[in-house]
């Protein structure tokens, strides 16, 4: 029996490759994560994901805002917005379609963190910036590895 990691290969392997490459040209003039390095010292970030806790504590974070980074992954944005929240970050890592997690909402004011190999239809939304990061080993570390640790891609 093939693990894990294999078997999220032979699952995605096909989309990441296809993915990645369409959005090798835009994800190559975006700056890395690696430009992000020391643009929070000395503040409170609050990572927001969806689940159970987020309705709990919506109302704690409606209170942040302003006075923290707000982090949110693509599946919290609709709570978020619902409740007037705009995330100051969305970060956007998994190869299937997310562009319904953020379809007909207002990410102008959000930067982006995105993998290489997201819909393409994420990285032509229109944010306020983006970021790529390496977020699957199998595809991005080898095309991180062509262009080595710089501040972009290109």
């Amino acid at each position: 029996m093939a693990n894990v990691a294999e078997q999220t290969v032979t699952v995605f392997g096909e989309s990441w490759v296809s993915q990645g490459l369409k959005n090798l040209e835009v994800a190559s003039q975006s700056p890395t994560i690696v430009r992000l390095k020391d643009a929070f010292v000395g503040k409170t970030l609050v990572a927001v994901v969806a689940g159970p806790s987020l309705d709990k504590n919506i109302e704690t974070i409606k209170e942040l805002r302003g006075k923290v980074v707000i982090y949110s992954v693509t599946h919290a944005v609709q709570a978020l917005l619902k409740h007037d929240i705009v995330p100051d970050i969305i970060a956007a890592v998994d190869p299937e379609e997310l562009n319904y997690h953020l379809f007909n909402q207002k990410v102008e004011k959000s930067f982006a963190v995105l993998g290489i190999t997201v819909s393409q239809d994420v990285w032509k939304m229109p944010f306020r910036g983006k970021f790529v990061m390496p977020v699957n080993m199998a595809y991005d570390s080898w095309v991180f590895s062509l262009f080595g640790p710089t501040p972009c891609l290109s």
